[in-house]
């Protein structure tokens, strides 16, 4: 992306799912159904938003054509798109007798497919100072890949009674059951400086 054009939560979103319909079906949508992905109901909002993007360098179209969409970059160090995978930013969790929900909000963050692996991977806005022994701050993003089991020493991130919380693999008691519902492990903290 250039510097100065920032791109807005919608150019985001459209971002975000012209990266994964390309991925689950091999070529790019149309404006409509770009409009009916993001909540947009004119094509005319929806190239607005095209033009928006293809000006700030993140994605290529050839007039006339309606699947000639062809992402370019998602970062200031112009990586390709086809190493970036957008990840979802929970909202909330809500226990249940049935297990732990998530939910999560329309704002996508890109990550480099280098730095997270194969599995499924959400980040989460640490919002006071709950984590600070594990000098986690109010302020931190949380690189988080979702399960339940986990090889090693990692530090998994729990929902006990509505509240999430992170603790060593090793805070398992003696049955090997953990103190919560893990919902996964922390893969990874961004910090703003």
């Amino acid at each position: 992306m250039k510097r100065g054009n920032p791109i807005s939560p919608i150019e985001e979103e459209i971002l975000s799912f012209i990266n994964r319909y390309c991925q689950e079906v091999g070529y790019p949508p149309t404006v409509r159904e770009i409009g009916k992905a993001v909540g947009l109901h004119s094509s005319c909002s929806v190239h607005y938003h095209l033009r928006k993007l293809e000006e700030k360098g993140l994605i290529r179209r050839k007039p006339a054509k309606p699947r000639a969409i062809e992402l370019v970059s998602v970062s200031e160090e112009g990586a390709s798109s086809e190493n970036v995978v957008f990840l979802p930013l929970l909202q909330g969790v809500v226990q249940t007798k049935d297990g732990v929900h998530l939910t999560f909000t329309r704002t996508f963050f890109p990550f480099p497919k280098h730095l997270i692996g194969d599995g499924e991977y959400f980040v989460f806005l640490v919002q006071n100072g709950t984590f600070s022994r594990w000098h986690i701050l109010e302020g931190d993003y949380l690189l988080i890949e979702r399960g339940n089991r986990f090889e090693g020493e990692v530090l998994l991130f729990l929902v006990s009674q509505g509240r999430v919380f992170i603790e060593r693999m090793s805070f398992w008691d003696e049955e090997g059951k953990v103190m919560g519902d893990v919902v996964g492990r922390v893969a990874g903290v961004w910090r703003r400086l």
